[in-house]
């Protein structure tokens, strides 16, 4: 895997976090060469959110945004495979049930929030440039 490819996306999710925005999807996928297949893209994604910080803590991937706001599959599969037990509190047990927009939004929002507030306290810690 191209390591300034992930140093480029994690710097980009870095600075949605710090600006409590959220990156586009578009601006992702424009960031990368356009001949990479998909699931490589997504495997770039995944680095980059562990190279800011462990997946099971928090998921910068939340912050990619689709035209609707809020994230694709790729987050909602990531957490359930990374935080199952966070998963099932927040949107039920997927052998059993199927979240609701509402249920989503609720997680998208709560996940924002601890990536947001983790950029914050990164932010104080240490200088940017040091992190990625």
């Amino acid at each position: 895997m191209d390591a300034n490819l992930v140093k480029r996306i994690a710097l980009a999710l870095q600075e949605a976090a710090r600006n409590r925005t959220l990156l586009p999807y578009q601006r992702l996928h424009a960031m990368l060469p356009g001949q990479l297949p998909v699931s490589l893209r997504y495997d770039v994604l995944e680095a980059a959110a562990k190279k800011l910080e462990d997946l099971e803590i928090c998921d910068y991937g939340v912050l990619l945004a689709l035209d609707s706001g809020m994230p694709g599959s790729d987050f909602f599969l990531r957490f359930r495979r990374r935080r199952l037990a966070d998963y099932i509190l927040a949107l039920g047990d997927p052998r059993y049930t199927r979240p609701t927009r509402k249920m989503k939004t609720a997680l998208v929002a709560a996940e924002r929030a601890r990536v947001y507030q983790h950029a914050v306290s990164c932010a104080t810690a240490r200088p940017v440039a040091e992190r990625v």
